[in-house]
């Protein structure tokens, strides 16, 4: 229920987005209006907004069951990713990029690049909290960047081409 308030609150944010830039009377010249709007509708910048949500939700999981329940780190990176690339992959498909067509084939690549991103984050994480001694949270928002970027690149490339 929640993922489906999500989807409809950032649609409708991108729609009135648009729709302002488009109706204003801000005395705006073509040139500018058209670089708002362009940001508007940029995909990258809505890839990076939903991934941060993504994220978000995959740090918030990880850091309630690691640092609450006590569970250990590399479960909880078990658990948080594929909540977190579910969110990421439906919003994506259905909002960003607006690829509904062959959607199996999509989810599989799509997982296929968050299996490497997740591979990626618990080497990370298992370096960070056990041999570097620093802790499965901080191993955990170590990883993100790396991580993100990795799966930006092959996302692009693979999974939401045109």
């Amino acid at each position: 229920m929640v993922f489906v308030i999500i989807i409809i609150l950032f649609e409708m944010f991108s729609n009135l987005a648009k729709s302002f830039l488009k109706n204003t009377e801000l005395n705006l010249t073509d040139s500018q209006a058209n670089l708002l709007l362009g940001i508007a509708e940029n995909k990258f910048l809505a890839y990076i907004f939903i991934g941060a949500f993504a994220a978000s939700i995959d740090v918030g999981i990880f850091v309630f069951l690691h640092e609450w329940i006590g569970i250990k780190p590399l479960i909880c990176h078990s658990i948080s990713v594929p909540i977190a690339a579910i969110f990421s992959f439906s919003v994506n498909a259905y909002l960003n990029f607006k690829k509904t067509d062959l959607l199996f084939s999509r989810f599989f690549s799509f997982s296929t690049v968050i299996g490497i991103g997740y591979l990626l984050g618990l080497l990370i994480i298992f370096v960070i909290d056990n041999v570097l001694q620093f802790g499965g949270t901080i191993g955990k928002l170590a990883s993100l960047p790396f991580v993100v970027t990795l799966q930006f690149y092959l996302n692009s490339k693979i999974t939401f081409k045109d």
